[in-house]
């Protein structure tokens, strides 16, 4: 790592937000690690309830969560 990218990381800790300037997908997932791994367990969960609701509510907007329905043959 150059001295550019050390800089910026240690900016990006304390901001949480990932800034590169070009695509890089091993940076992104080494970036969401950590700012996971920093987050106290109690707000990883919310953050995962909160994303839950958000698919669910999502699902039922495109209704895609209808309840099945039982069909009684004669």
């Amino acid at each position: 790592m150059n001295r550019n990218e050390l800089g910026e990381k240690r900016r990006l800790k304390r901001g949480g937000i990932l800034v590169i300037k070009k695509p890089n997908e091993t940076s992104e997932v080494e970036f969401e690690v950590e700012y996971l791994a920093s987050l106290p367990l109690k707000d990883r969960f919310l953050m995962m309830t909160a994303k839950s609701r958000e698919l669910q509510e999502n699902l039922i907007r495109n209704g895609h969560r209808e309840a099945f329905s039982i069909i009684k043959r004669k």
